[in-house]
């Protein structure tokens, strides 16, 4: 399939895939039909992604670590900054990790197929 260079592309993380699972992760508390709702827009939203093509599988793995690093800009657990800044710098430290290696990576996780 011919693609056009001149045109943005979505990148890696699936923001679309981390605001699904922010959702879901937050709505503890909430009713079972809500959290069960939410749950099926998770799913869905990956199935939608990969299935037309927006992201690879790679962009929705690596939104799961970037998800506690969003969570903890726009909320701190009162009175514990330390999970706070734990959280935002594991986050980014694995979506930072995640991006060399897609990019890099690709010739030594073919060197066996047990690696991907």
């Amino acid at each position: 399939m011919p693609i056009a260079l001149n045109i943005p592309r979505n990148a890696i993380p699936s923001l679309r895939a981390a605001w699904a699972a922010l959702l879901l992760w937050n709505s503890k508390g909430f009713p079972r039909i809500l959290r069960a709702a939410l749950g099926r827009c998770l799913l869905l939203t990956v199935l939608a992604t990969l299935d037309s093509g927006q992201h690879y599988l790679v962009d929705l793995v690596v939104s799961r670590p970037f998800a506690p690093a969003l969570q903890s800009v726009v909320y701190t657990f009162p009175g514990e900054w330390r999970i706070t800044i734990n959280a935002l710098a594991a986050g980014l430290v694995l979506t930072m990790t995640w991006l060399p290696l897609d990019r890099f990576g690709a010739p030594w996780a073919l060197t066996s197929p047990a690696i991907p």
